[in-house]
């Protein structure tokens, strides 16, 4: 029993030891870094000015020079079928960008939403639908659409 007590007891000596030795140095070395009052210490700011181009890492769509932007066709969807003479094609791209639906141009709004109101005949009628931004990427969806009439 006495010798387990020992066991215990150096280590715990050994412990007490490192604490005052560490606290006794951490004493000592921040006494010697305080400044002397003795010494003159000249200190002189300089201004200086920075200039800083922040470029960010992600870029939104119409900024990617790849040379395709988005463009999504929210109606008609392709292969519909329909029983006026005219529909309304809509869809989204980048803002501002110019809309082409077969002959008929048009500009997407400050969102990149477009609409336009555009003629079928009867059967199928097939749609190119192009949108361009201002740094000359694009892309293009077909859409096809059928118009059946209805029977009088």
């Amino acid at each position: 029993m006495q010798e387990e007590n020992q066991s215990y007891f150096l280590p715990a000596i050994g412990a007490i030891i490192f604490l005052i030795f560490m606290g006794a140095a951490l004493m000592f070395f921040s006494q010697n870094k305080k400044p002397s009052q003795n010494k003159a210490v000249n200190t002189q700011l300089t201004a200086v000015n920075i200039t800083t181009t922040v470029t960010p890492l992600i870029k939104t769509p119409e900024e990617k020079k790849t040379g395709e932007i988005f463009l999504t066709i929210s109606e008609p969807v392709d292969k519909a079928t329909v029983k006026s003479p005219t529909i309304i094609i809509k869809g989204k791209t980048v803002p501002n960008a110019e809309i082409s639906i077969n002959d008929q141009t048009l500009p997407a709004n400050a969102n990149g939403d477009f609409s336009a109101q555009v003629s079928v005949e009867e059967g199928d009628n097939f749609f190119s639908i192009t949108a361009n931004d201002q740094n000359g990427n694009s892309s293009e969806k077909e859409i096809m659409v059928t118009y059946e009439p209805e029977s009088q």
